[in-house]
């Protein structure tokens, strides 16, 4: 991912980045020019009426469920995804970080807030499958989760869920209150 300043992650293609400028002063509508402050808004108000964003909400965990379900549903090993959130709780991106064994995932939390860094996410969540096994939480999971929640909580990126998908169900640490 570039790390352009002012780069704006597209969310209708990963590929894609937008550079956004503030309007010149000269293309700044008279009638609507107050001061610097109004008029901005006046624009930013239009602008956004006019392109409403479409990026999905995680409101909670079957809407993290309904995102990341369809990466997992046939692998056959673990697959752990960043789910890196605006402060709307509107999708910035979503990354598959690390990809385990048929049992296990052996990852760090840097590798899930890299990432989130990079997007300057307010906040994330996490989704792990278990190909082939029910969602229950091992200890592994538990502790990781842990740590992430302390992670977040030192960087200021709030960690909002981590999700097990199982074959045929989920299983959110946070409804199980394994993290606060």
């Amino acid at each position: 991912m570039p790390s352009e300043p002012n780069a704006i992650h597209a969310p209708h293609d990963p590929e894609l980045y937008v550079r956004h400028r503030p309007p010149a002063r000269s293309s700044l509508p008279q009638n609507a020019v107050d001061s610097d402050g109004a008029t901005y808004s006046v624009l930013s108000l239009q602008r956004t009426q006019q392109h409403a964003d479409t990026r999905p909400y995680i409101r909670g965990p079957p809407d993290l469920y309904d995102l990341i379900y369809p990466f997992v549903k046939d692998a056959d090993r673990e697959h752990v995804y960043g789910v890196y959130l605006n402060p709307q709780h509107r999708v910035i991106s979503v990354e598959l970080v690390h990809l385990g064994s048929l049992t296990a995932s052996v990852i760090h939390p840097r590798e899930i807030y890299k990432p989130a860094l990079q997007h300057s996410a307010h906040a994330l969540a996490v989704a792990h499958n278990h190909p082939g096994a029910n969602a229950e939480p091992s200890e592994d999971d538990l502790f990781f989760t842990r740590q992430l929640a302390h992670g977040g909580d030192f960087l200021g990126i709030r960690l909002l869920d981590s999700l097990i998908i199982g074959t045929d169900d989920y299983v959110s640490l946070k409804e199980r209150r394994a993290f606060l």
